[in-house]
């Protein structure tokens, strides 16, 4: 009902034409001051000046790449309320990411400037505020920025290669647990498909485990769970539509202390129109201590592996862009280390890669157990590619292109998605954002 009344709510925002502004790159363009308000920042002193100017009619965007040609290229449109409230939402996003960059200076007029590059430079080349960031391209050119795979490119990727009817494989929980099982080794239980007897066995081996979301990935409501609370506890997992699992450790050579998170491998197979596997790259993710999950956006920090030997080949980066050189329990330098079992791991991910072969590319997360054993742990359809763009900030699209150029034409001859198709797709999920 709330759902239905939001939608009908959008829908009426959207159909109220009430603005005609300028805009360049499907983006309105606003003066300095209402960048500013947005941004919940006062007018720097340098900008007082021209605070009532359009953002094209200052320096500010003089000084872009390309700026001076972007600003021959200023035409009038209408925009709804809905868009310039979207608008206003993702200034505030681009707000909270620069704020957590620690090598950022914190300064009002440089994160202005940085603004107005990302909203007409780099939206359109298909990059989110998080792109922007991540991969610093507030450092970068155009043309390094279109080196890294950013939002629109990692959804035509999936797109291309992923059938949504076949992406539950990976999205649920039981099902990848099931479809996967040879390399699942540890006990687990579908909460919504067992009996209160199943429930009482799995707790009498497995004391202490972890409960998951039954279709949540990166970690999202992990916790942890204790025998205890009887029928009470398995209505309430049933309630959460929750599979539980027994809690696998690290292998030594990877576990830093008694509480260190496990730590999981990300690697991504492409499953070609050749119908071989490619392993396309590899990062290592290390948790910090105390936090369930070991992903990048949890504390953790991630450094690129070399997918041929297994060696990490990077420091480690954080998401606030702080490097780590060494593993902080230990002191060992991360660079150099060799991830454990690495020849079977290649060898699981090659044959799992094509056991559903309508999933042609997945990011996997797999553990290296403390009982020498490859144990994965899900499997992504759109994983992130930070793992292994961030750390070394060099960006891997010139892996790809050739491989989903292939699969794109075999597409076309089965009748399949192609990049017209799909583009369409990816206009719709943006729509809202001044349907570009």
């Amino acid at each position: 009902m709330i759902s239905a009344l939001i939608k009908v709510v959008r829908q009426l925002a959207t159909s109220i034409k009430c603005f005609r502004l300028p805009e360049v790159n499907g983006m309105p363009v606003l003066t300095v001051k209402k960048f500013c308000r947005y941004l919940r920042i006062p007018v720097p002193n340098c900008w007082r000046d021209v605070k009532a100017q359009p953002v094209t009619a200052t320096a500010i965007f003089s000084e872009l790449e390309g700026g001076s040609v972007l600003a021959e290229t200023v035409k009038t449109r209408r925009f709804s309320i809905y868009d310039l409230h979207v608008l206003k939402g993702m200034v505030r996003v681009f707000s909270e990411n620069y704020r957590h960059i620690s090598q950022l200076s914190s300064s009002d007029t440089q994160m202005l400037k940085y603004l107005i590059s990302f909203l007409y430079i780099f939206w359109s080349e298909g990059f989110t505020p998080e792109n922007f960031f991540s991969y610093r391209f507030y450092e970068k050119t155009i043309a390094e920025a279109n080196g890294f795979i950013g939002w629109k490119y990692h959804h035509l990727i999936r797109h291309l290669c992923n059938d949504r009817k076949f992406r539950v494989y990976c999205s649920s929980r039981a099902i990848f647990n099931k479809t996967y099982r040879k390399w699942v080794h540890r006990d687990w239980l579908d909460t919504m498909k067992c009996t209160y007897q199943d429930f009482e066995e799995f707790l009498a081996k497995q004391p202490r485990f972890l409960i998951k979301p039954r279709t949540s990935a990166g970690g999202k409501g992990l916790q942890l769970g204790e025998a205890s609370g009887g029928k009470r506890l398995f209505r309430e997992l049933q309630r959460q539509r929750a599979v539980i699992e027994e809690i696998v450790t690290s292998h030594p050579d990877l576990r830093e202390s008694v509480d260190s998170p496990l730590n999981t491998v990300r690697i991504f197979t492409l499953l070609k129109a050749n119908g071989q596997v490619e392993l396309m790259a590899a990062g290592i993710r290390f948790g910090k201590a105390g936090v369930l999950a070991d992903n990048y956006h949890s504390g953790g920090f991630a450094a690129v592996v070399d997918v041929k030997t297994g060696h990490i080949i990077s420091d480690a980066v954080d998401a606030a862009h702080v490097k780590h050189q060494k593993l902080p329990v230990s002191g060992r330098t991360i660079k150099g280390l060799q991830v454990p079992c690495w020849p079977e791991l290649i060898e699981a991910v090659t044959e799992a890669a094509t056991i559903v072969p309508q999933l042609r590319h997945i990011g996997w997360d797999i553990a290296i157990t403390d009982k020498n054993q490859i144990e994965f742990i899900e499997g992504n359809t759109i994983a992130g590619f930070n793992v292994v763009q961030v750390p070394d900030q060099t960006g891997i699209k010139y892996r790809y292109e050739k491989p989903i150029a292939e699969i794109e034409a075999l597409n076309r001859t089965q009748g399949g998605p192609s990049q017209d198709s799909l583009m369409e797709d990816i206009k719709a999920h943006r729509r809202s954002f001044f349907r570009l």
